[in-house]
């Protein structure tokens, strides 16, 4: 029955192994592996008889153990926050950020910590402790939570620095020919036309060397057609008194 449910010596809790949280005791041992687990048979009957007998402590009222304190291996770990101003524990960070805001604890660089917390039950019947972490064998769980928030932080600038270089980059190039150009893509009216949008990169030179042959091909036809115009009255006009010589 070990691997299913285990007595807690310390604190004479049940606690169950499948779940990894604590039972009340009483009718509440069978109600749990019954409805949660679907126990049924001999081995239930085993679990209420021996331990139906003992004389428990219920996790909604027992004590919990010191902040900081071993792991208790039935129990499940949560990673979870720990106020800075107080002894708050929560698992969920909307949960710490509405009771820094709601307690009035002022302004503060470092608000809360990242720990690991135990609680007997969940649900309502939460009440967390902090538990040291396994991998530090020196000291209680808030050193390593520092010294691994601190890494986080640090990396997080040298991400925020490396954006902030390729962004400065981008802007470099997408500039490219304005200082020859003397074009000011930050103005007003050049962010209401959308050229920088339209664009990009390209080289403004070729646009602009291409905009010019347009321009000039389009003032050629014009003069052209006009020429045409011209030729073609001329004909009408010698026609006309070529007619009116006959009469």
């Amino acid at each position: 029955m070990d691997d299913i449910v285990q007595l807690n010596q310390d604190y004479q809790i049940l606690v169950c192994r499948l779940c990894q949280a604590a039972i009340r005791p009483g009718s509440s041992i069978e109600l749990h592996f019954r409805r949660q687990h679907q126990l049924k048979g001999q081995v239930l009957k085993d679990i209420k008889d021996y331990y139906g007998t003992l004389e428990l402590a219920d996790p909604k009222l027992a004590a919990i153990p010191e902040d900081n304190s071993e792991a208790i291996e039935q129990l499940a770990i949560s990673y979870g926050y720990s106020c800075n101003a107080c002894r708050y524990l929560t698992i969920a960070r909307d949960n710490i950020v509405r009771h820094w805001r709601e307690a009035g604890h002022g302004v503060a660089e470092e608000r809360w910590t990242e720990v690991r917390l135990q609680t007997w039950m969940g649900g309502h019947y939460a009440r967390y402790w902090i538990v040291r972490d396994d991998s530090d064998s020196n000291g209680p769980s808030d050193t390593a939570d520092t010294a691994d928030t601190t890494s986080r932080s640090a990396m997080d600038e040298l991400i925020a620095a490396s954006q902030a270089r390729l962004e400065e980059e981008d802007a470099v190039r997408l500039r490219k020919g304005d200082l020859k150009e003397d074009i000011d893509r930050d103005s007003p009216w050049v962010k209401r036309l959308g050229w920088v949008r339209h664009f990009g990169s390209r080289d403004l030179i070729n646009i602009h060397d291409a905009a010019q042959w347009l321009r000039a091909r389009e003032v050629t036809g014009r003069s052209a057609g006009r020429q045409e115009d011209e030729e073609a009255a001329r004909k009408r006009l010698l026609l006309s008194r070529l007619g009116e010589s006959f009469n």
